[in-house]
C-alpha cells in the first residue's frame, strides 16, 4: 500500500520507481496507491506513483458516502477505481478514533481486498500463486476490477468507471474454485507484421481450443487442440482482432473472456519531440522516428490563432524551424508518411523563439514547493496586473504574463494564499532581477512578510531608481514552517509555492502607467449595513469608468465589476467581517495601477472592539466545520470572565448571553451547537473591556 507520491509527477522523471511495480509484479506482489487528492485530471496533470504504468500498480482515487467523487483525482487511463475515502472511522494518535478523510484511507481498503482474495479457501486459486505468482497477480487485480460497482460519478473518469465491491470480487473469484478454471493468458507478442503470439497457461484442461476474429466480422476462425504459445498468422496489418480460449475440462467447456489486440504495421505519427534554439529565429526539432515512417510532414501556427501553416518539405529528423517572429512561441505537429498512407498529427511542441529579453532568455534558479496540496498561491493583484493562478503543483511559471513598473514610486500588491481544506500560515517573499544578471541577490528582495499568516497579505514596495529599463524576472514564494530557515529565492522546500513572472522595469511610466490616468485616492465608507456597504473615492478627472477588485481577509478569490462613477454599493457580505477593496482609473490614453488597498467592513451586531488597537487575545474556534460541540481556544488568558452571544447569519441572538469563569491554567471553553440547523453563525466574544466576533461553520 502506497499512501505517499509526488502531485504532478511524471513517471519519465521516475523511471526505477515505476519499475519496481514491474518487479514486484514479477514475484506476484501487486502495488496499490493513493492518487492526488485534489480535484484534477491525472491524465494530463500527471502523479506520481499513480500514473506509471505497470500492470501491477492498481492506482486507486477517493469517494464520499453519496459515491461521489469530490476532492480526489481522476483519470480515464491511470486512475483505476475508487474506493470509500471520506470520514473513515480509524485510530487517532494518542489514542481512540477519528474521522480521517482522502485517498490514503481509500487506497489501503483496496489493498485489503487483494489480501482477503487470497485468503479465500480456494485451492485452485493457491496453486496458482505458488506456481505462477506473476499471472495470479495478474488475476487477483483483474477480479477487482471486475467486481468494481457502476457508479455514475465515475464513469469516463477511472478505468472501470466504478468503485470497489468486495462481495463482488469475492464471488467472482469463486469461479476460480470449480473443478475447471479457464486458461490464464501469460503475454502476448508481435514475431511478424501479420502474426500475434499469445502466450497461456490451462491448469485443468485436456485439450485448448483458440477462437478469433477481426473485430466488427461475425465469423470465428478456430484453432483445435493447440500449445502455448499459439501463433496467429497472416493476419491484416494495422487491425484489431478479438480472441478467446477454450479449456476442455471433465466433459465441459470453460472460456476465457473477449481479449482485443492489435496487429502490427501502423502507420503512426512520431513521439518524444524536442527542440533546442539554434538562433533566435530557429530552432531544432527532433523526434523517435517511427518503424513503418518513409518521411515526415508537420504543420505549425503562432500560438493563440486557429488556422494552421503547412511546412514547406517532406523531410527526416531533424527538422530546423526557421524564419520564427523574435520573442513568439509556436505549435507545431509532425505526421508520419509510410508509402502512400499518411498519420494523423501527433502531440504538439511548443517552441519560442528568442529575443524576449533576461527574463525568459536566462536560466534561473530553480525554487518550488515539493507539495501544494494543502496550500498554493491563489492569485497575485499588483500594479496594474492580476493572476488568478490557482494549485500549480509547487510552482507556476507565468513568464508568459507581463507587467509594467515604475522606477521611484510605490507598488501596491495583495497576494492571495490558497486552502483547499484548513488554513495554514505562510511566508511570503518578493524578488526582482534588476540588475538583469540572472540571479536574486540579497539587495533584490523586495518585500517579505514579518510573521507568518494565513491571510491575504498587501503591502507595497519601491523599484529603486536608476534601475535599468527592460524586461526581468520577478519571483513570488509562499512557504509553510519558515521560521528557523527564511526561504531563499533558489530553494525546494516542502510545503507552499513559487511563481515566476516577467515584469517591464520602465523609468517614464508614472504612476498609472500614463500620465494623465491618476490612481483613485481618499476612499470613505458612507452607508454599511449587516450584508453591503456605499464606498466612495475621489474623482479622477480624465477617467472614463473604473475597475474594481474587493476579496474578503480570508477570501481565496476576488470579485470584480466597473463603475463610471467615483462609488460604489457592494452587497450579499458577510457581516462583521473584513474586506479589502482596490480600485483602477480607465482613461483615453492609458490605466491607472491599482490603488492602495482600502480595508473596509459591514456593520456588526455590536462594537467589534472597544478598545483601541488590534486584540490582545485572537481566540479560536476547533474543529471547524463544527458538528456539535465546539471549543473556543485561548493562546493566552490574562482575565477571568467572558461573555458568549451566538448569532445566526442574518443577525438574530439564537443564544442569550452567557458567562463563562476561566480559573488560571483553565484556557478551553466548550460550547454547544446540539440541535441547531446547519450553516453559518457568529459568536460575540466579550472579554477584558474587548469585543470580538467570530464566525462558525455548521455542518
Amino acid at each position: 500500500n502506497t499512501g505517499f507520491g509526488i502531485d504532478g509527477g511524471n513517471p519519465e522523471d521516475a523511471p526505477l520507481w515505476c519499475e519496481f511495480f514491474d518487479l514486484l509484479g514479477g514475484f506476484g506482489i501487486l502495488s496499490v496507491a493513493a492518487t492526488s487528492n485534489e480535484n484534477v485530471n491525472t491524465d494530463i496533470v500527471g502523479d506520481l506513483p499513480t500514473t506509471c504504468t505497470s500492470p501491477f500498480l492498481i492506482s486507486v482515487t477517493a469517494t464520499d458516502s453519496n459515491d461521489e467523487r469530490n476532492f480526489a483525482a481522476y483519470g480515464s487511463v491511470h486512475v483505476d477505481l475508487a474506493a470509500p475515502g471520506a470520514d473513515v472511522w480509524t485510530l487517532s494518535q494518542g489514542g481512540g478514533v477519528g474521522l480521517r478523510s482522502g485517498t490514503s484511507f481509500a487506497a489501503p481498503a483496496v489493498t485489503g481486498l487483494v489480501g482477503l482474495l487470497y485468503a479465500l479457501p480456494c485451492g485452485n486459486l493457491s496453486i496458482m500463486a505458488l506456481n505462477e505468482p506473476e499471472q495470479t497477480a495478474a488475476i487477483v487485480r483483474d477480479l477487482i476490477f471486475a467486481g468494481a460497482e457502476s457508479v455514475p460519478d465515475l464513469e469516463g473518469e477511472t478505468v472501470t468507471g466504478g468503485r470497489m465491491n468486495a462481495l463482488l470480487s469475492l464471488e467472482a473469484a469463486m469461479t476460480l474454485c470449480q473443478p475447471c478454471t479457464p486458461p490464464v493468458i501469460a503475454e502476448t507478442t508481435f514475431p511478424a507484421l501479420d502474426q500475434i503470439s499469445i502466450d497461456f497457461i490451462d491448469f485443468d484442461g485436456d485439450s485448448t481450443d483458440i477462437f478469433y476474429r477481426e473485430t466488427g466480422q461475425s465469423d470465428w476462425q478456430s484453432l483445435q487442440n493447440i500449445t502455448a504459445p499459439v501463433v496467429l498468422t497472416d493476419l491484416e496489418l494495422c487491425t484489431h482482432y478479438e480472441y478467446y480460449l477454450v479449456s476442455h475440462c471433465m466433459g465441459e467447456q470453460v472460456l476465457t473472456t473477449v481479449r482485443t489486440v492489435e496487429s502490427g504495421g501502423c502507420c503512426e505519427p512520431p513521439t518524444e519531440l524536442s527542440w533546442l534554439p539554434v538562433e533566435d529565429t530557429t530552432a531544432e526539432v527532433t523526434w523517435s522516428p517511427q518503424t513503418y515512417a518513409d518521411a515526415y510532414v508537420y504543420r505549425y501556427r503562432p500560438l493563440g490563432e486557429s488556422d494552421w501553416q503547412p511546412g514547406v518539405d517532406t523531410l527526416q529528423s531533424p527538422l530546423y524551424f526557421t524564419n520564427m517572429l523574435p520573442c513568439q512561441t509556436y505549435e507545431l505537429q509532425i505526421a508520419s508518411l509510410c508509402g502512400e498512407e499518411e498519420s494523423e498529427y501527433g502531440e504538439s511542441i511548443f517552441i519560442t523563439s528568442g529575443g524576449c529579453g533576461t527574463c525568459t532568455e536566462t536560466d534561473y534558479c530553480t525554487s518550488q514547493g515539493i507539495s501544494a496540496a494543502a496550500e498554493y498561491i491563489q492569485g497575485v493583484l499588483m500594479g496594474s496586473f492580476v493572476n488568478v493562478s490557482d494549485n500549480d503543483e509547487g510552482y507556476g511559471d507565468y513568464t508568459g504574463e507581463s507587467m509594467v513598473l515604475p522606477t521611484g514610486e510605490e507598488v501596491y500588491f495583495a497576494l492571495t494564499p490558497g486552502f483547499p481544506l484548513l488554513t495554514y500560515p505562510e511566508y511570503w517573499r518578493i524578488w526582482i532581477d534588476l540588475n538583469q544578471d540572472g540571479t536574486f541577490a540579497a539587495d533584490e528582495l523586495l518585500y517579505e512578510t514579518p510573521t507568518a499568516t494565513e491571510y491575504v497579505v498587501t503591502g507595497a514596495f519601491t523599484v529603486p531608481p536608476g534601475t535599468p529599463s527592460g524586461t526581468t524576472r520577478l519571483r513570488i514564494s509562499m512557504k509553510f514552517l519558515d521560521e528557523e530557515a527564511p526561504q531563499s529565492p533558489c530553494e525546494i522546500f516542502p510545503y507552499g509555492e513559487t511563481e515566476d513572472y516577467c515584469v517591464e522595469i520602465s523609468d517614464t511610466a508614472g504612476t498609472g502607467g500614463s500620465a494623465g490616468c491618476g490612481q483613485p485616492q481618499d476612499f470613505a465608507l458612507t452607508d454599511s449595513t449587516l450584508t453591503s456597504v456605499r464606498i466612495v473615492w475621489e474623482e479622477v478627472p480624465s477617467a472614463e469608468h473604473y475597475r474594481v477588485i474587493w476579496q474578503s481577509r480570508d477570501a481565496q478569490y476576488y470579485a470584480e465589476t466597473e463603475t463610471v462613477i467615483p462609488e460604489l454599493e457592494l452587497h450579499d457580505l458577510d457581516f462583521c467581517q473584513d474586506y479589502y477593496l482596490y480600485v483602477q482609473s480607465y482613461c483615453p490614453d492609458g490605466e491607472s495601477t491599482f490603488s492602495p488597498p482600502f480595508l473596509f467592513r459591514p456593520a456588526c451586531t455590536t462594537a467589534v472592539r472597544n478598545s483601541a488597537g488590534p486584540p490582545s487575545v485572537i481566540p479560536q474556534i476547533h474543529p471547524q466545520p463544527v458538528t456539535n460541540v465546539f471549543t473556543v481556544y485561548f493562546p493566552a488568558a490574562p482575565f477571568s470572565a467572558v461573555d458568549f452571544t451566538l448569532y445566526s447569519a442574518d443577525g438574530r441572538m439564537i443564544k442569550s448571553p452567557e458567562e463563562q469563569i476561566l480559573n488560571a491554567g483553565n484556557e478551553l471553553i466548550v460550547k454547544d451547537l446540539q440541535g441547531a440547523p446547519a450553516g453559518v453563525y457568529f459568536l460575540e466574544i466579550k472579554y477584558a473591556g474587548e469585543v470580538q466576533t467570530v464566525k462558525i461553520i455548521k455542518q
